[in-house]
């Protein structure tokens, strides 16, 4: 089970392991692991999930505390730029944005799902309506989102925005994003569906008065960088739904969330991934640790 693996696990199992002399990569997910399988000299590497960040972060200090040196771990930035919070820990860097998977929205890899699930005649009258490209309206629709993420980070507001289990339901996009005109709703559908969805799962959850109150307070410190405030999972379910809803071709309106995510992996090429700061920062890392993790 997931919810089994511990940050002490782990370690220990990398250290047992005398089967293999490589390095090891600890990513904190499956789609971490599915991008960065695509660049990794796998004779070399072996990457090994960590099924979250804590886990990932603490496994690094134990293995840094017990000088385990044939590991490097990549973390999701998350909102560490937002709340000034950096972790310094050897061995350990941090993607270039919230998580990895905004590298592949800010790179050709979206325009080429674009092009590929999109209708043009519908996206051109969205452009053509909102002035806005469908990235930059994508990142508008789950604006609010971020914003109440980042307040239930700092407030512990109990508030639950994913499954327990890969294949349980998730939230619900449309409740508070209009897919028809894809235009944002307003900020009580959000908080009410969010706050619906959090019931029974175990958290302590605060008043849906408390959440209105606090979401307000952090979105009036605001505005706040939309690279740092969007989680990745949140603008792949967006995009897929408004394929499905709006702006996407036959192949479009049949995709699956899942299914969008692989194309997005697949389109992002190596020299989209040599534009990013992390691979500048792996490739400083193996130079100073005289250990090859990239075949690129």
């Amino acid at each position: 089970m997931i919810k089994d693996i511990s940050a002490e696990r782990i370690a220990t199992s990398l250290k047992m392991n005398s089967g293999f002399k490589g390095t090891y990569l600890l990513v904190e997910g499956q789609r971490d692991s599915s991008l960065l399988t695509k660049f990794i000299n796998k004779t070399e590497c072996q990457i090994e999930l960590t099924f979250g960040r804590n886990n990932l972060v603490n496994a690094i200090k134990i293995l840094n505390q017990e000088n385990f040196s044939r590991v490097l771990a990549i973390a999701d930035r998350d909102f560490d730029d937002i709340i000034k919070f950096e972790i310094t820990e050897d061995n350990l860097l941090i993607t270039d944005y919230h998580d990895i998977e905004i590298s592949l929205i800010e790179s050709s890899a979206l325009d080429s799902v674009i092009d590929c699930y999109c209708s043009i005649e519908k996206t051109k009258k969205i452009i053509d309506n909102q002035k806005k490209s469908i990235r930059e309206i994508l990142y508008e629709l789950i604006y609010d989102l971020g914003i109440l993420k980042l307040a239930n980070k700092i407030h512990a507001l109990g508030l639950v925005f994913k499954p327990s289990a890969p294949d349980g339901k998730p939230i619900t996009y449309s409740d508070f994003i209009d897919f028809s005109k894809m235009e944002r709703g307003q900020s009580d559908n959000l908080i009410k569906s969010i706050h619906n969805y959090s019931n029974n799962k175990g958290t302590k959850l605060e008043s849906i008065e408390t959440v209105k109150v606090k979401f307000e307070e952090i979105k009036n410190g605001g505005p706040y960088d939309k690279l740092h405030i969007s989680n990745g999972h949140d603008l792949t379910f967006t995009l897929q739904l408004a394929l499905k809803k709006s702006i996407g071709s036959k192949l479009g309106t049949e995709s699956s969330p899942k299914a969008i995510e692989i194309s997005l992996i697949l389109a992002f090429d190596s020299k989209e991934f040599e534009k990013t700061q992390l691979y500048k920062n792996i490739k400083l890392w193996e130079k100073e640790k005289s250990r090859i993790v990239l075949a690129i």
